[in-house]
């Protein structure tokens, strides 16, 4: 009758250690170094359900007006910064993110 063969991958031992070795201190040199990121308070918008800003006034999603009195802080442990190349607003010229629709400062409609 005819015999099955099995393949096998074939490494060397040798080198796999050696692998395992450098790659680790490189992953915990990584991890120890990485910079600190400054985590802003947050809370959520009453209409679109958001994270937004403390200091927000008016939600830069949806436009809807936030109360002034911000509930407990929601804190993100790591949310990513804003982009360099934002746009302005061109009612009262507030620093906008590019996926802003409405001006967190003011509420204009961003363009």
């Amino acid at each position: 009758m005819g015999e099955i063969e099995e393949e096998k991958r074939k490494y060397n031992l040798g080198i796999l250690i050696i692998l395992i070795i450098l790659c680790w201190p490189v992953a915990l040199i990584y991890y120890f170094t990485r910079p600190k990121v400054k985590v802003k308070p947050l809370r959520m918008c009453p209409g679109c359900g958001r994270q937004i800003s403390l200091e927000f006034n008016v939600c830069p999603y949806c436009g809807r007006s936030v109360p002034v009195v911000a509930p407990t802080p929601v804190t993100v442990t790591a949310a990513p910064a804003a982009p360099s190349g934002g746009k302005a607003c061109p009612n009262c010229g507030a620093r906008l993110e590019l996926t802003a629709k409405f001006c967190p400062n003011c509420g204009h409609k961003a363009s």
